[in-house]
């Protein structure tokens, strides 16, 4: 009779070790498996190591697949890509031209007649002169006011387009102008007495004086006479830094996409010519204007107001 117990014993003890062992192992897989909620945290751990990973017979234990999935999308660029050309470079308000830089581009289809277009407040040589649009808008615009200055306007211009390439007549953004007599000759414009007014204010209205005076050793020249249209806000750039346009394309060059001038509403900045077509970053949804320098690159104008 003990034996049987003692046998009864044994067995039951080998099961119970047996349900021990089972249930351990099961314990210690259910440990081991990643839960499904975690696999993304998992991933990421992993990823800052993806650069790491080699498939070389190597296993990575993630997927190709995985990989895609946790690298960070590449962040939309806030910049648009223009493409510009060579003949771009010689296109624009801000052309240098002088003894070093020709103008040769053919601008005849850019040009129009100031018959119908000018004010009473000024003078010209002939009807027959040649002009740009926005220069003759301007130029009503200041001699208007300055009529109203001096009851005077007897400015007159005398040339505004010459196809010489080696001045700035031949950008038709220049005009010439001289006084008036009575008699019907005219004088030299020397900005003194109440004409100092169209020097002091013409950049008011876009214009600079192309040959300074005190510019000659730069320019070349020392004749107040020659008015330069470059817009705004370039022209009150230009008379605050009392730069001549030499100058101030030179000092633009300082400037990239990434390190703009900044001036109240705008941002200007400089990008070199790369040869034949050159890339030019502008800011998405913006409004700009590019003027080539007519020597080595491109000058990008950009309106902040309304972004």
């Amino acid at each position: 009779m003990r034996k049987s117990v003692n046998l009864s014993a044994i067995i039951i003890l080998l099961f119970v070790l047996i349900a021990l062992i089972w249930g351990a192992d099961a314990i210690v897989r259910a440990l081991r498996k990643p839960k499904s909620g975690n696999n993304s945290a998992h991933i990421s751990s992993a990823s800052s190591d993806v650069t790491d990973i080699t498939t070389d017979g190597v296993e990575t234990g993630i997927t190709e697949s995985e990989v895609t999935s946790v690298t960070e999308p590449i962040k939309e660029q806030n910049y648009d890509i223009i493409q510009l050309n060579k003949s771009d470079i010689s296109k624009g308000k801000l052309v240098l031209v002088n003894k070093d830089n020709k103008f040769t581009k053919d601008i005849s289809d850019e040009l129009t007649s100031f018959r119908g277009k000018k004010n009473e407040t000024y003078r010209l040589k002939s009807y027959e002169l040649l002009s740009r649009d926005e220069v003759i808008d301007s130029l009503n615009s200041m001699f208007s006011d300055f009529y109203d200055y001096s009851s005077l306007k007897n400015i007159l211009i005398i040339s505004s387009y010459i196809a010489q390439q080696d001045n700035d007549m031949s950008t038709a953004y220049t005009v010439n102008i001289r006084l008036l007599n009575d008699d019907g000759t005219n004088l030299p414009f020397t900005g003194t007495g109440e004409y100092s007014w169209v020097i002091d204010n013409c950049y008011n209205y876009g214009f600079i004086v192309r040959y300074p005076v005190e510019k000659s050793t730069i320019t070349g020249l020392d004749d107040p006479s020659y008015l330069r249209y470059v817009g705004q806000p370039h022209s009150l750039i230009i008379k605050q830094n009392s730069f001549c346009l030499e100058e101030y394309i030179d000092f633009l060059r300082n400037y990239s996409y990434d390190n703009p001038l900044e001036y109240d509403n705008y941002k200007i900045y400089y990008v070199k010519s790369t040869g034949e077509n050159t890339e030019v970053k502008v800011p998405k949804n913006s409004t700009y204007y590019i003027s080539g320098n007519n020597v080595d690159g491109f000058i990008i104008t950009v309106n902040i107001s309304n972004e």
